[in-house]
């Protein structure tokens, strides 16, 4: 089974579109935050016999939390400054009201990069982060989850 592990602002909406063309009703894309969705967690393990390929916003190990034993797991990584860059933009256009969009729009880069909110974890290491499987959990990534 095909896990797609989506890191945000690396080009995989493109590959998104590749995926659901090539295995059509057996491709799941999972909501935003699965992975601290417990309930959604259990149905999914009931049902993901029936999915080739899973696509989504969530951390290596979610096969695991569903028993999934032939996981191979694809990724786009990209230049963490041009991402983090990229995903400033994204954030500032955003609608008004949006999570991040109003405290991001009045932040210069440099201000937004080196913000210290312990709940942007996206701003720590976000790749790493999610491929490491330490996902959004607030504590430092270092080498070992390299």
């Amino acid at each position: 089974m095909i896990f797609h592990l989506h890191i945000p602002k690396t080009g995989g909406s493109t590959l998104v579109g590749l995926l659901l063309d090539c295995y059509g009703d057996r491709y799941y894309r999972t909501p935003n935050r699965i992975m601290a969705n417990e309930p959604l967690l259990r149905r999914m393990a009931a049902t993901i016999e029936r999915f080739s390929c899973i696509s989504g916003h969530f951390d290596y190990g979610l096969h695991e939390r569903w028993g999934v034993t032939d996981a191979v797991y694809i990724t786009f990584v990209r230049d963490p400054v041009d991402r983090l860059l990229s995903l400033y933009h994204y954030l500032k256009q955003r609608p008004a009201g949006h999570k991040y969009r109003d405290e991001t729009a009045a932040m210069s880069f440099d201000d937004f990069s080196r913000s210290q909110r312990r709940d942007w974890t996206f701003l720590d290491n976000d790749m790493v982060r999610r491929i490491s499987g330490v996902g959004n959990k607030p504590r430092a990534v270092g080498e070992e989850h390299l």
